[in-house]
């Protein structure tokens, strides 16, 4: 696929999705090794306007909430890097953070720009100062993770239990125990609450500091995913994707099935989806009418243009 083109996109499962802060890009990760830059100002027609390698499959993507143009990578083989990506000239690889003892599944940037957590293996996550590639420490019992606008970080624990902490000031975490284990965890964009996708298929809103604040009974199985839109959570899982308003109310749902926490992000008027296709699933956030539904990936060779 050549960039400035609609059509097909890679050529294995899209595994890794991130809107840059306007909701203008969207970057999309692949098993293939691939990562894309899509031009989703027409939301029904994607334009393909970046594409590079990292040769081993993408687990991650994060755009620098600072820096437009830096998007982080993480790598089934235990590396992050930065790139600067933008639209007229080839993307760049301007840092490398590599040596963590086991894929790095997810990255998340810190509100300063500069600090990047990855999170590794089975329940580690790395604190670096990306640009200066230095390890700083790192996180444990930690299965998955977000970052509130101000700093704070919630983690999920091994067992599901959710903590939230703030790395800069030191100070203990904040630990409350759930109905039910928690699969995922995502901020509002305010940092005033933390939206919990949960086991029994319950979306539980907590304050920053775990207060409980509204359970939201989906009744649809368990639910992987949640990330948060101007109107409120969005949470998918085993058997379709909902959205909600901050009260708790229904404004639409999906057919359209999660198969890991992460899978979800959203950016302007869309929801995009990690699915089993070779692009991402594009979603209309005000009513959740699909915009773009990939086919299944293509198995066969595969190269980048140029």
């Amino acid at each position: 696929m050549i960039p400035g083109s609609t059509g097909v996109g890679h050529a294995a499962p899209v595994g890794a999705v991130a809107f840059r802060a306007d909701g203008r890009r969207l970057a999309s990760g692949s098993a293939d090794g691939s990562v894309f830059v899509w031009d989703t100002v027409d939301p029904s027609r994607p334009v393909l306007l970046t594409a590079f390698t990292v040769h081993v499959p993408v687990t991650g993507l994060a755009w620098n909430p600072g820096a437009t143009d830096l998007l982080a990578t993480g790598t089934s083989e235990g590396d992050a890097g930065v790139w600067r990506v933008v639209d007229d000239r080839p993307p760049a690889r301007l840092a490398t953070l590599a040596g963590h003892p086991g894929p790095v599944r997810s990255v998340e940037w810190m509100p300063d720009g500069q600090h990047l957590i990855c999170l590794f293996g089975v329940e580690r996550a790395a604190i670096w100062n990306a640009m200066g590639e230095a390890y700083l420490g790192e996180l444990t019992d930690c299965v998955r993770l977000a970052v509130s606008p101000d700093g704070l970080v919630a983690t999920i624990g091994p067992d599901g239990a959710v903590a939230v902490r703030d790395l800069w000031r030191g100070t203990g975490p904040a630990a409350r125990p759930l109905a039910s284990p928690v699969l995922d965890c995502a901020w509002s964009a305010d940092g005033t609450a933390l939206a919990l996708a949960r086991a029994d298929g319950a979306l539980e809103l907590v304050t920053a500091y775990l207060d409980p604040a509204l359970t939201i009974p989906v009744g649809d199985g368990m639910l992987r995913c949640v990330t948060w839109s101007s109107g409120g959570p969005v949470a998918g899982g085993e058997t379709a994707t909902h959205a909600f308003g901050t009260d708790g109310r229904p404004r639409w749902r999906s057919p359209i099935v999660l198969p890991r926490a992460g899978s979800l992000a959203v950016g302007g008027p869309l929801a995009a989806a990690a699915t089993e296709g070779e692009r991402p699933h594009l979603l209309a956030l005000a009513d959740g009418a699909t915009l773009v539904a990939p086919a299944l990936a293509r198995q066969e060779p595969w190269t980048l243009p140029g």
